[in-house]
């Protein structure tokens, strides 16, 4: 909440939706923090088993998107403004070229064109890979930068929703440019 984002809110806007989330506390650069999860959700009596849904912001994006490798429970990924977190290794954009052809679920790509040059960089490398790789990929951007998807009531939490469901949950005018492409 001190960084300006409400976990919590977030938390109960997947509750209100009829979800279980779960947010490891501890996830800061730890992808065995994220893979943990997926495996926490998978024990929890009132959860469909194989029925798991990740989305994560910035450097959360770009570990979701290592934690869902050998996953069979997990059905979609959503990635906000991915960032990666180091140049080369594990943490990196590389990384991703060598796992890209393990992985099999939809991705959606949700990004703010209004964000630095260089964060743009990473988000349209992975764009790209995805498309050229042949990997289900729904992307979608608004005219606005990182910090407007810290608040979980915003007009983008929809398309994560249909994303999911296949259906739409608001029924309010998009505020911001947003275009689409599936």
């Amino acid at each position: 909440k001190k960084n300006g984002y409400d976990l919590i809110a977030f938390s109960k806007e997947f509750e209100r939706w009829g979800f279980i989330s779960i947010i490891p506390l501890e996830r800061f650069r730890k992808l065995r923090a994220l893979k943990g999860a997926v495996m926490l959700a998978g024990t929890i009596p009132k959860a469909k088993k194989n029925d798991i849904h990740i989305a994560g912001l910035s450097e959360g994006a770009f570990l979701s998107l290592l934690s869902v490798e050998n996953s069979r429970s997990v059905k979609t990924l959503t990635m906000i403004a991915p960032q990666s977190i180091h140049y080369t290794g594990k943490f990196s954009f590389p990384e991703i070229i060598r796992q890209i052809d393990k992985f099999k679920i939809p991705v959606l790509l949700i990004v703010g064109k209004n964000e630095k040059k260089w964060r743009l960089k990473v988000t349209d490398l992975i764009r790209r890979i995805f498309i050229q790789k042949k990997k289900k990929l729904s992307y979608v951007e608004y005219d606005c930068d990182k910090r407007w998807f810290w608040n979980s009531q915003n007009i983008y939490m929809n398309d994560i929703y249909r994303f999911i469901t296949g259906k739409d949950i608001l029924k309010i005018p998009y505020k911001y440019k947003h275009t689409e492409i599936y």
